[in-house]
């Protein structure tokens, strides 16, 4: 993912929602899965899977716009992207806010080694991930 919400990797839209429906899908087989496992898998899963479900949230908004404002959270509390704080617009500006927070910031690593394959020990992963229509 690219950092900062002008970054022009980001600037198609429809290349984001592209993918959703099969995310969302894997998303929600996952957590499922999660759920019916054992404990240790659901205590496995306890940091990542909120964060999995906060990107589904992102990603489940309408426009783009709705997208920027939702990643910026929580530094934007009144849903205006032009109440938001100009470091919170450039990369790297902000700690707290933007979707490399959620990604980089930890779920990467849950589910993907350095080279980008899918890791085998994580409740996260699985095939899931490589059905067509999650791209």
């Amino acid at each position: 993912m690219t950092k900062g919400i002008y970054a022009k990797n980001c600037d198609s839209f429809h290349c984001l929602k592209r993918g959703t429906v099969g995310a969302f899908s894997a998303i929600d087989i996952i957590s499922k899965r999660i759920e019916e496992n054992s404990v240790g898998s659901r205590r496995k899963a306890t940091k990542d899977l909120p964060t999995l479900h906060r990107i589904k949230d992102i990603l489940a908004t309408s426009s783009k716009y709705d997208t920027i404002v939702e990643c910026l959270q929580p530094c934007v509390f009144s849903q205006k992207l032009e109440d938001a704080k100009p470091f919170c617009l450039i990369q790297d500006g902000c700690d707290m806010c933007g979707c490399d927070q959620l990604w980089s910031g930890g779920l990467r690593a849950t589910l993907m080694d350095k080279e980008g394959a899918m890791v085998t020990n994580s409740p996260l992963a699985g095939q899931e991930w490589i059905k067509s229509g999650i791209d």
